[in-house]
Parts: C-alpha cells; structure tokens; sequence
C-alpha cells in the first residue's frame, strides 16, 4: 500500500477554478502574435499571483486557460470563500490588463470564470481526477458572460452569504447528465452589522443553554447599570458560541446602533488590526467604490457625533483607515511608539464611545483568529469598561484573554444531550420528518455537536440518508461523503497533526473505537512513530483514552473526525487496511472473533473477502439468535445473504454450503 504519511494519493474535497481567455483563437489571427504573447504571459503571471494570494495551487495552463484548486495542500476551513476571493480578485487584475491591452494589441482582454467543488483523488502529479469536477468547471464558466464568475450550487452552499450573488436557474452542462444549480457571483457581500444579524435571526431555535443564557443576561442587567462586564463564551468548533451571543441580542432587543460587532478572520490572522478596520468602515460607512476624499469626508462627518471627535483623533484613525486626512499625526506624535500608543487609544475612545447613556454591546466573534493588534486593543476595551454601561462578549474556540488584572465571566459551553439533538434535528426537518433510525444516526453521528446535527439533518433530508448501510459496529459505516461544509474544518484538524494525520486514518479504518495493540499490527511500518503520534492525536483533541487496564483503548472524539479520516483512504487503500484487521484478528486475536463475529465480518466483507466475510456473518447471526437477539439475527443473515450473492456459483455446493 502506499505510504500514507508521503501523502502519495488520497481522497480530498477540493473547489476547482478554471479561467479562460475569451475569443483567443480569434486573437490570434487579429493581433501581432509577439505582442500578443507578451499579453499572455502576462495574463498567467497576474492569474498566478491572484490564485497563490488567495491562499489557492496553480495546476496548469490548459491552452489559453488556468486550472487551480483551493483545499490541497493543505485544508482550510474556507477553502470555497478563498477561491471565490480568487476570482474576485483575478478579474479585477484582468481589467486592469485589458486596458493595457487594447493600447498595445488594440484588442481587449476578455476572460470568464468558473469554480467548483467536488472529491478529488490527488497523487504525486497533483490533480488525478476530480470525478467530473475538472470537466464541469470548463463547461461552468462558458456560461457566463465575459469578465463574469459563475460558480456550482455545490461551491455557493459553502460561502455561508459572505458573498452577493444572482441565481442563473439549473443549467445542463454539455457531457453531464444532471442539471446543476448555477449562480453568478457579483461580488463580496456588502451587509452590515444589522444586516448579519437579521439573516441569523432566522436561525433554528436555541436548544437548552439556559443556564448560559442567564449567565449572559445577568451580566447585561450588571453592565446596563453602569458596571461594565466582560464575558467569553468558549468552546469547540460548532458548539454553538455565536448563536448563543444571537440569542442574546434577542432577548435584550437591543436596537442596533447600539450594537457593536466585531469579526475576526482565519485568512486575515497575521493583518494588524484587520477586524477592527472592517467593523470601523462598515460603521463609518466607507465604499471602497468611492475616492478617498469622500470617504475621508465621511470619517470626519461621523467622529463629529462621537465624543471622540478632535482634529487628532481624525488624523490617527483616518491613517489606520488609509485615508487622506490633509495633515499627519506624526508631526505632533514625533516617537513611533507613541504614535503606536496613540493609535490605539483612539481606536479604544472610538469603540466606546457609542455607549452614552444608553447601555450597549460589544460583541468580537471568533477571537482564536484575530492578530496580536487586534488582541491588544479588546483587552485594553475590556479593562477601561467597568465603570461603563458596556457588555463586551467576546466568542473563542479556547480561553484566549489570559490578562490576571481583568475580571472575565467563562461560559464554557458543553455538547448537547442525546433529546437535545433530536429536538435540533427535528426543528432541521420541520414538516419532513425522517426515520426515527435516521434520526437516531444523525444523533450518533453528531456527538453533540450542535453544527453537526444541523448539517447531517439537511444532508439528510437532500439525500434520503445518513449512514448507508449501517450495521451494528462502526468499522466501516458513515456516508459516502461527510456534510460539505463539515469537511473543511475537520479536514483542517487532521492536517495540523502531521504525521500523526496517517495514524488517525490507520485507525479510522479498524473503527471509532480502536485498542492500541491492533493498531500497533495495523500500522506495522509506523512502530518508531506510533506513541509520538497518539500523543499528538490525544493533546489535539481529536482522540481520548477510552480505557487503560490490561488493554489500552482509545476513541475518537467525533464519529465525523473518523469519517474524514477514512474517507480520505483510496478504496484500495481501505480494502488492504481492511484485510490487515481481519488477518490480525483472525490470528493474533481469536477471543474478539469468537466474542463478536460480527466485527470480524464486517472487516471482511470490506477488504472483499466475500466467502469468508459470508460464514463470519453466519456465524455472528447464529450467536445472535441463541442470544434472543432476532432483530440483530435477522440482519446478520441478510447481511450473509448478500455476500453470498456476490460468490461465483462454484463456492457454493448444491445445499449453498460455504466452500472456502
């Protein structure tokens, strides 16, 4: 098999860009071909520069056309946003070309654009094949019109409304024989604080934390007389940290001017002060389609109904902003550490200053992202509050404010109950309601976590299904495919372990549940690796010590981290992990064959060991039945039923006896 940690070949989620010249054949035969090919090269040149700052990989030229793809190397958690920001960005460069261009050639520079996202298996050589991502992107972007971004209904359901976009209706695409939903991007979604709230306001209902909402709400009664508080709300990926700080703002029914919201971004963590800037332009209403001198007007309109209005104070904050303020604070700040200082005071005065007699909210999302600039300035908010009508509340993934000095409410919030996800799953389906085993699946599979029932009950109720196939133990169950907007972040987790990523797939494939002996004969090749590895997989979270008597065992902490794990395995690949479980337990491990003959078949019957896999399955029904366990007897031999199905008529005497 091939070495897994050399990361020779796998299954991965990519979204795939494609962008092609239009009419060149025609330019070709209008234009000079020497200065055309110095257009041309710099057509790749500036494509090449937008993809790579994007945070995407260049795969090819294809003729008069570029191919990339966003989520390999490396995973990210927005690898569909970064790409679309690609082919924002792409057009703006090749508008720029155009112009260039049509002075040099007398022609313009045309291009169109198409994104995808779909399971690629990727090798050595980069992009092996995408299932018909490749050849659907090329037909997408013939679609739109010139300099136009047209992307995949698949692609637009992970941009989470980040971007605005105009439906073009389900298109049949040449060599395809589905329709796919296609959209036209228009560009970055404009909405504002008040906007984002009011698409949130739709969200599912809460489920319990309401203990959390009565720590959030005490603290708003403390700030609203005039004792400022500072909460963070933590907790893992999904948990529900930024629907927890929405079900405040509802409860309070605070009007939204005196609603501060401040967002933090995983591709922007290394910008200095990126989301304070973000949340200050869109507060100060600054358009980037503007000159500078209006919105500079605009800065200076708005710090005249704050209480931090003065000429400096619009000279320190207009250059954070890259405006031009007709004069610098340098010139009265003569130290770069003080004008630093100063800078920070103003943007401190600034966010405050909204909160007048009127008790207000501060709320930073997602702070686990934000630079040390950014970090800086929250903390100085948090310590300069208390004696203001101010809530700061602030959401991370871990405990992020370390500062003794300052008094911090934590809510750590916990994964839901087993009838709190069904409750969540059912408000998903509303008037479609599933399968109570389909509900039960989702349950399982969703470990508490609040995302996770959401996406794997849409998924549901789009595919009829969650866990095909599923049998009593998990070694082998779980979708085709995890939830899209699931994969990127989990992906991410496994992509941070390194090499300890490929002990996670050795075991994802004996189940959720793996001891470490068999895991130690499975990943054979990885001995000198292995400890070092389980380590890294348990101080990430990603796996727990399930029990350590005679016998270490250990678990994952997400059935879905496990499915990605799995899934990212070539068939091939599966089916020789497979057998090697089956071999060690058959030979090294008889009392787990004989105690559950059903794991050992299910081993089996995934590596296409199909006669052996049948008389496992007929034995593990036997023992089922002698236990009055009927439902599961009858399962077992349906199972065994279609593995014998499977069997040339020559293994099978005239009784449809076994002969292995």
């Amino acid at each position: 098999m091939d070495d897994l940690h050399d990361r020779t070949t796998e299954r991965r989620q990519v979204t795939v860009l494609f962008c092609d010249i239009v009419d060149s054949t025609g330019l070709s035969e209008r234009c000079d071909i020497e200065d055309l090919r110095e257009i041309l090269l710099e057509f790749q040149t500036i494509s090449s520069r937008c993809i790579k700052n994007a945070g995407g990989n260049v795969v090819n030229y294809i003729g008069d056309g570029i191919r990339a793809e966003f989520g390999y190397p490396l995973a990210s958690e927005n690898e569909a946003e970064s790409a679309v920001h690609a082919g924002l960005l792409l057009l703006r460069g090749i508008q720029e070309l155009s112009e260039r261009s049509t002075a040099t050639i007398q022609e313009p520079l045309r291009v169109r654009i198409g994104l995808h996202t779909g399971v690629a298996v990727i090798g050595k050589a980069g992009l092996g094949h995408v299932h018909d991502a490749t050849e659907i992107v090329a037909r997408l972007q013939e679609i739109g019109e010139p300099n136009s971004l047209v992307i995949s209904g698949e692609t637009k359901r992970l941009l989470r409304g980040k971007f605005s976009l105009r439906p073009l209706g389900m298109r049949a695409l040449k060599g395809l024989s589905r329709k796919i939903e296609v959209f036209l991007v228009l560009g970055e979604a404009l909405e504002d604080d008040a906007a984002h709230r009011a698409r949130h306001r739709n969200a599912l209902p809460m489920v319990n934390r309401v203990a959390e909402i009565g720590q959030l709400l005490q603290a708003w009664e403390l700030a609203k007389t005039g004792r400022g508080q500072t909460v963070e709300i933590a907790g893992e990926p999904g948990i529900g940290k930024s629907r927890l700080a929405l079900e405040l703002i509802d409860k309070t029914g605070l009007p939204d001017d005196l609603i501060l919201a401040i967002q933090a971004s995983a591709q922007h963590q290394n910008t200095p002060l990126y989301p304070i800037i973000r949340t200050l332009e869109q507060r100060i209403g600054i358009r980037k389609d503007e000159g500078a001198e209006a919105n500079s007007a605009r800065l200076r309109e708005f710090l005249a109904t704050t209480s931090a209005g003065d000429e400096e104070q619009y000279m320190l904050i207009g250059q954070m902003l890259g405006l031009p303020t007709h004069g610098t604070p340098s010139a009265t700040v003569p130290d770069a550490q003080e004008l630093r200082r100063k800078t920070r005071d103003a943007v401190v005065q600034l966010l405050t200053s909204h909160a007048h007699d009127d008790a207000s909210l501060i709320l930073v999302e997602d702070f686990h992202w934000t630079d040390p600039s950014t970090i800086e300035i929250v903390e100085r908010v948090a310590g300069q509050i208390g004696n203001a009508p101010i809530l700061l509340v602030i959401t991370s993934r871990a405990t992020t404010i370390r500062s003794s000095s300052l008094m911090i409410r934590r809510i750590v919030l916990q994964r839901l109950d087993d009838d709190d996800c069904r409750d969540l799953a059912g408000s998903v389906v509303r008037d479609k309601p599933l399968p109570s085993q389909l509900i039960q699946q989702i349950v399982a599979r969703s470990d508490g976590v609040p995302l996770f029932v959401e996406e794997l009950a849409a998924a549901a109720l789009e595919t009829g299904q969650v866990d095909p196939g599923a049998r009593t133990r998990d070694v082998a169950s779980g979708p085709a495919e995890v939830p899209s907007a699931l994969y990127d972040s989990l992906m991410l987790r496994l992509e941070r372990l390194g090499d300890a990523k490929a002990i996670a797939q050795f075991a994802s494939v004996i189940g959720r549940s793996f001891s470490h002996r068999l895991l130690a004969a499975v990943a054979s090749e990885h001995h000198n690796t292995l400890e070092p590895a389980l380590e890294r997989l348990r101080a990430s979270g990603l796996i727990g010590l399930e029990r350590n008597d005679d016998e270490k065992v250990y678990a994952f902490k997400h059935a879905l981290v496990r499915d990605v794990a799995y899934y990212s395995l070539l068939k091939r690949q599966r089916r020789e992990l497979h057998a090697r479980v089956a071999e060690e337990i058959e030979f090294q491990l008889p009392e787990i064959a004989n105690r559950e003959p059903d794991y050992l078949a299910q081993h089996l019957s995934e590596a296409g060991h199909t006669s052996r896999a049948a008389q496992m399955w007929l034995k593990a029904a036997k023992q089922a039945a002698e236990r009055s366990a009927n439902l599961e007897a009858v399962a077992q031999l349906n199972t065994a039923r279609e593995e014998i199905r499977k069997l040339p008529a020559g293994l099978l005497g005239l009784n449809g006896t076994i002969w292995s």
